[in-house]
């Protein structure tokens, strides 16, 4: 049996979690041609190991990567919303790189304004225009999604499914 790790945020924090912050990397629109690509995620703090792989959907061509089949991850919380809220300032921006199938980054796109998730209760998410790494051409939009939930609520709404 294979035992999955839930990361934590801040990193290195333990104790008991209060939050369940889900991050969900689920669609990619190309610009230019589309290509088999990954998306790593590595927040404040977080070791290289420690860093997501996303696998998003090719909107254009309603096509999953050939890599993989993860659009979300789920971070638990280990530390009160002020602290969280200082931490994601201090994290802000996020940098999300999308990595070729030889593990090469071919864009980048930054999330900003990490803290306002602990001030709204639906999250947010938009399209973040990733940026070709050499010429800083738009190739691409990621869709990104980021929400929010105290453990109890997170629990209530996985008990009711």
């Amino acid at each position: 049996m294979i035992e999955t790790k839930i990361p934590v945020l801040p990193p290195g924090l333990e104790g008991e979690t209060q939050f369940i912050l889900t991050l969900t990397i689920d669609e990619i629109l190309w610009e230019l041609e589309s290509q088999p690509v990954q998306v790593r995620v590595e927040w404040w703090g977080q070791s290289p190991e420690e860093s997501q792989i996303f696998t998003p959907v090719d909107v254009e061509n309603f096509t999953k990567s050939k890599i993989g089949d993860v659009l979300f991850a789920r971070y638990e919380i280990k530390t009160s919303a002020h602290k969280l809220t200082e931490y994601l300032r201090d994290a802000s921006p996020l940098k999300v790189d999308v990595i070729d199938v030889n593990d090469q980054v071919v864009g980048t796109t930054l999330v900003h304004n990490l803290q306002q998730i602990t001030d709204s209760s639906c999250g947010f998410e938009g399209y973040y225009p990733v940026a070709y790494s050499e010429t800083k051409e738009i190739i691409a939009n990621l869709r990104i999604h980021l929400i929010l939930e105290t453990i109890d609520e997170f629990n209530q709404k996985s008990k009711a499914k």
